[in-house]
């Protein structure tokens, strides 16, 4: 269960008390008014750069209602005081308790709380310090569990040579969030022996909207497979799951950190679980013991046991948590993770700076009319006013007569630069709206800008949830104390039917950004639906534009794989064949954006070209997306466009003419990839080991500076008929971008038969059975060396090995 929610009535802290943990008075004053009791956290934990939820208990002592306003003040990750209100009733003599999720950011290490009437008075304040892990990152680890005590070996492990170190966190079914933003702390999920059934579906919707956002979602099986996985098994799984059985494996087949022989052959009960898209993380004699799937920014991972069974094994063999996280995670997620207590999200705040910080063309003056302007004003106040008051004999006006030219000119340079001022609060946008049959999922980043130096109200759509997003001000994170009566920048309202920003004390034209987030039932039922057949580098189907207009840019992307189809009108169906199959440098999101764009049509930059800027703009959301939302091996297609439906003010409770951005779609679409019961498939589904050399998965990309030698994993689940590495096309090759090196150089097949490496002529062939005979091990793995004779030794992209064959047991 979890533990209560940590008390902070706090009128004291005492430094250094416990590792400076807030120390508690009695948490109701019955002599009092109004008093509060708080509480926050799991377990008395709160973590940096997440949603915290904040219980808050507010009891009236008095005769008559209390009516007011709490105010939560929190200091942001650039320093700044950002201020969150909420409205409070409570009735006579009677409380009110109500969990609150406050944005906290990476430099909080503390809260403070104000109830004011309704006339602003202050009733009572109350400073809440925080414990926020400054030392060692944490990784969270929230375990929904009928017996928790059987994972307590996940606990206190460090990570990656202890980047993160884990904690674990035990979760009350019975209280478990009916949103994802209630599981905003936890970095890792892990549910074992349990029903999940016996949660309602808006929480099993939210664990899954939570993996979306970037959450890692880690469910054992074994005898209990229809209690953690039944629920999910429509959109996880390909295929209805195995039996489980009693089956032999051994847990340390490629860990070699065991230190005793056969600590980890066990007799356990497992089950075959067919995970979408899966890719096999860790394996004994070919039986995936642990698979992972992409979903959006997270991971869905199932084990093929309880993971109780192996707890005594993972006690004994104190490193294998390490082992098995780091496979999980990867060193990249890692290090994100790890990033945030040293230097904040600095990254995604430069990458949404980069993404929003533009404007309208149409607001950038027209320099070659203030030029004539100048000019015909120099010639009129000069020789031109003075000829023509001495031909009339009326020197004696040239002063005067200047002093109204001069007039005159900066009347009708205000006049003409009308239209390049801003009046009011401006703001520049970018959305993604995700469609499903069901839902549409809209994540807006917005840049709100005031043109003065004074206070500014804006006014937002209610329906969405709000999230600051700074940068750190320094590059070891650490908290200023705040003040009770420190002044805010920002102050967020929510109400049931108001969400509004207020900002003071800011500079002019100082940008705030912020996310906004919110999900609709797809009831027009839009989207951009289809059907894709892909099979042995030929692409199949259709595309049908479902949205009651048009759409621009639309791309079909597939895993490195790209078809650009253009314009799209309302209702029109495009077939794929008619178009070309392109394959992108995998690692190269800036190459891939500006070709879907259509940016590197033009052959320098024109800010006065709107359709140069319109394809600068969309480039860029483009990579963004690239980069956060489709960055590792999915089996399904994703299509993206960009919609021509100007909803400039569509985040706004009020229309607003100060507004510009730009809107993209996306929605994913299934992809069959069999024919006759063979399937065509990445082969990077399943990660290669690296036998020697540096090798970056993530983009399929090498270091040239020494050979490469990959062992690739075909899976135990196909019998290989045909294998071909596709290459990067030629339109994106010579490319000056650094990630777009292609690879050159010599590939070889390590044989079987002769212990020896074979080079092998691979550019546009494909092997059959018959070729591959002698390279395929018996557990139907290829080695492969790559020696690279290119220029310039950085992401080398390699080709994309691409394996066909007929399912086992078809």
């Amino acid at each position: 269960m979890v533990r209560p929610l940590k008390r902070a009535a706090v009128c004291l802290v005492a430094a250094g008390f416990l590792g400076g943990l807030a120390f508690c008075a009695p948490a109701w004053a019955q002599d009092d008014p109004v008093s509060m009791d708080v509480s926050y956290g799991y377990e008395d934990s709160a973590k940096g750069g997440r949603y915290l939820p904040v219980n808050v208990t507010i009891q009236n002592n008095q005769e008559t209602p209390v009516e007011g306003t709490l105010e939560i003040k929190t200091r942001e990750s650039d320093e700044t005081v950002y201020r969150y209100d909420y409205g409070v009733e409570v009735e006579a003599k009677g409380s009110e308790t109500t969990r609150y999720y406050i944005p906290l950011g990476t430099a909080a290490d503390e809260l403070v709380l104000s109830l004011t009437d309704s006339s602003d008075n202050v009733l009572l304040n109350r400073k809440v310090k925080l414990n926020v892990s400054r030392d060692v990152p944490e990784l969270f680890v929230g375990v929904l569990s009928d017996a928790p005590w059987e994972l307590h070996y996940f606990n206190g492990v460090g990570i990656n040579y202890s980047t993160l170190r884990t904690r674990t966190f035990e979760l009350d079914g019975t209280d478990f969030p009916e949103d994802e933003v209630g599981l905003s702390l936890f970095d890792v999920l892990v549910v074992n022996d349990y029903k999940l059934r016996d949660l309602s579906g808006t929480q099993t919707a939210a664990i899954m909207n939570w993996v979306q956002d970037g959450g890692v979602l880690i469910l054992g099986t074994g005898d209990r497979v229809d209690d953690t996985l039944g629920r999910f098994a429509p959109e996880l799984l390909d295929d209805s799951y195995g039996t489980p059985n009693i089956t032999h494996i051994n847990l340390a087949e490629d860990f070699t950190a065991v230190n005793e022989p056969g600590a980890g052959m066990l007799a356990i009960s497992c089950v075959d679980v067919p995970l979408h898209g899966g890719n096999v993380i860790l394996s004994s004699n070919g039986f995936p013991l642990l698979t992972a799937a992409v979903k959006e920014q997270g991971l869905v991972a199932v084990a093929a046991f309880d993971l109780g069974d192996i707890a005594d094994f993972c006690e004994k063999q104190t490193s294998y948590v390490d082992y098995l996280f780091t496979n999980l995670l990867g060193e990249e997620r890692i290090n994100q993770l790890a990033e945030v207590v040293y230097s904040g999200n600095s990254g995604r705040f430069w990458a949404v700076q980069g993404l929003i910080n533009t404007g309208d063309v149409d607001k950038l003056p027209n320099l070659w009319l203030y030029v004539g302007i100048t000019g015909l004003y120099l010639i009129i106040l000069g020789p031109g006013l003075y000829l023509f008051l001495r031909g009339r004999g009326l020197q004696n006006m040239y002063r005067k007569g200047v002093v109204i030219v001069a007039l005159g000119f900066s009347a009708l340079v205000y006049v003409l630069g009308m239209p390049t001022r801003f009046r009011s609060t401006f703001y520049t946008y970018a959305a993604i709206q995700d469609v499903t049959d069901d839902y549409i999922t809209d994540t807006t980043y917005i840049n709100i800008r005031n043109p003065y130096n004074r206070p500014y109200t804006v006014e937002l759509d209610p329906g969405y949830r709000l999230l600051p997003i700074t940068r750190s001000s320094q590059y070891t994170v650490g908290g200023q104390s705040l003040d009770v009566d420190e002044p805010y920048q920002i102050a967020i309202r929510t109400e049931e039917d108001m969400l509004t920003v207020k900002g003071q004390n800011i500079s002019a034209f100082t940008p705030r950004y912020f996310r906004l987030e919110r999900r609709t039932e797809n009831t027009d039922r839009v989207g951009i639906t289809g059907e894709v057949d892909y099979f042995e580098g030929q692409i199949q189907g259709t595309l049908t534009n479902q949205f009651p207009y048009p759409i621009e840019n639309a791309t079909l992307v597939l895993y490195g794989n790209m078809v650009q189809i253009g314009r799209m009108e309302p209702g029109e169906t495009k077939n794929l064949a008619d178009y070309e199959l392109l394959r992108y440098p995998l690692g190269d999101s800036y190459l891939a954006a500006e070709h879907i764009s259509g940016e590197d049509a033009y052959a320098s930059a024109d800010i006065r070209n709107k359709n140069y800027m319109l394809a600068v703009e969309r480039s860029n959301l483009t990579r963004f997306y690239l980069d956060n939302y489709l960055n590792g091996y999915t089996a399904d297609a994703r299509v993206i466009a960009f919609s021509t439906q100007k909803e400039e003010s569509q985040f706004l409770k009020n229309p607003s003419e100060e507004t510009y951005g730009i809107t993209m779609l996306t929605q994913t679409v299934p992809v069959n990839a069999s024919r006759d019961s063979s399937i065509y498939r990445s082969v990077l589904m399943k990660t290669p080991k690296v036998l020697g050399g540096s090798y970056d998965a993530e983009t399929n990309s090498m270091s040239g500076a020494e050979p490469l030698t990959l062992e690739y994993q075909f899976g135990t689940d196909i019998e290989v008929e045909s294998l071909t590495f596709e290459t990067v096309s030629e339109e994106f090759a010579g490319s000056g971008s650094s990630l777009s090196r292609i690879f050159t150089g010599s590939i070889y097949f390590y044989n079987y038969a002769t212990g020896n490496f074979d080079k092998m002529e691979l550019e546009g062939t494909t092997l059959d059975v018959e070729q591959l005979k002698s390279y395929l091990s018996p557990g139907n793995t290829l080695t492969v060396r790559y020696a690279y004779n290119g220029g310039g030794f950085d992401a080398i992209q390699l080709p994309m090995p691409m394996v066909a064959g007929r399912e086992r047991g078809c």
